[in-house]
């Protein structure tokens, strides 16, 4: 019996092993299985585009599959289909790079869910509704990948998280709850460059000539820069979450003491530089300065400890101490996923030097 390639599942194998050839004019080639060929629908004279990787190995394309590489997803409706499944559906399929999106249904499309639908595209950046009838949707994303640079995402996501940031913490001191309204506002549009940054990885990943217009340089780093986009998501989520406590607190009509105002000056003062290093170290390649933000969450712990004792001792409402302790777990979790960040710096450095020629 021959043995089973580690290539090959029950019914077809991966994996062939090919003698390269030399024709009269020396050019080198190698004579593709018949039993792929004929599965993909390759016949004699058509063109195929042939692609270099990274790795050294090549990779062999249809051409008519490289210029019509149009991804769709399609979800039929019924009963138990609820609006929050369908949000679901369109963004997670929106983040996995497709193209086109289709809602149908056998019978009527409901208006609630209709207005799920166009709820779900007012979050997403570059789609816009193709087509509408009775019993079907169809979404299209316009965005051109290349329109958006990795790189500058980042810097609006950077631009954006910073200024959420300080803004909630102006409105605690100020008083102005409006502020902090607009920062959890804010956050919503943070959201939707997480989720095209998703996008555009997706697609990078996908296809090696995305990838370098992006400023992507291996496949690695696409993983890199998506586990960093999740934990910037995060960070938006609880400096978001710390505005909504900052309301509460002001609604409540608070007022400070004076050494408890100025050890939550401290807190915020170093969760602020934080942020900015943390994504200054990434963008700049800074793996130092990604340490020293790593190295700051012992003064973050400790200062949380401090004014956790001074909230409890001073604060006789326990509810309002229950809301400014809701404030400081929330600026401790920013600056959590501040060093979160400072890794992916790390772990993205450490990868492109171990990678690097001898």
């Amino acid at each position: 019996m021959r043995k089973k390639n580690y290539m090959e599942d029950d019914d077809e194998k991966t994996m062939e092993s090919r003698k390269i050839q030399v024709s009269a004019g020396g050019s080198f080639f190698i004579v593709l299985p018949k039993e792929w060929s004929k599965s993909i629908g390759l016949r004699k004279g058509e063109r195929v585009d042939v692609f270099l990787e990274e790795d050294g190995s090549v990779r062999i394309v249809p051409a008519e599959i490289t210029r019509e590489r149009v991804k769709t997803a399609t979800l039929h409706v019924d009963e138990k289909v609820t609006p929050k499944a369908l949000d679901l559906f369109i963004k997670a399929n929106y983040m996995a790079g497709c193209s086109i999106i289709n809602i149908e249904s056998k019978e009527r499309l409901n208006s609630e869910l209709k207005k799920a639908v166009k709820a779900s595209v007012a979050e997403l950046i570059g789609v816009e509704t193709a087509e509408e009838t009775s019993d079907r949707l169809s979404l299209r994303a316009i965005v051109d990948p290349t329109g958006f640079p990795l790189q500058n995402l980042i810097k609006r996501v950077y631009s954006l998280s910073t200024s959420m940031f300080v803004d909630a913490r102006k409105a605690l001191s100020g008083g102005d709850a409006e502020l902090a309204d607009d920062v959890v506002d804010r956050a919503k549009e943070a959201m939707k460059l997480y989720r095209l940054m998703v996008r555009q990885l997706m697609l990078a990943h996908a296809d090696r000539t995305t990838a370098k217009n992006l400023g992507i340089e291996n496949s690695t780093e696409c993983i890199i820069l998506a586990v960093m986009a999740r934990d910037v998501s995060r960070l938006i989520y609880h400096i978001s979450s710390m505005a909504k406590y900052v309301k509460g607190v002001l609604e409540a009509g608070f007022q400070f003491n004076g050494k408890l105002a100025d050890l939550m000056s401290k807190i915020f003062d170093l969760t602020q530089k934080m942020i900015e290093d943390a994504f200054r170290a990434f963008m700049e390649r800074d793996a130092e300065l990604a340490n020293e933000v790593m190295g700051n969450m012992d003064r973050i712990r400790e200062l949380d400890e401090i004014i956790t004792t001074e909230i409890f001792e001073t604060v006789k409402d326990v509810r309002e101490a229950i809301r400014l302790t809701s404030i400081l777990r929330e600026v401790r979790r920013v600056a959590g996923y501040t060093v979160a960040v400072a890794d992916d710096t790390v772990f993205n450095e450490t990868i492109r030097f171990s990678s690097r020629p001898a």
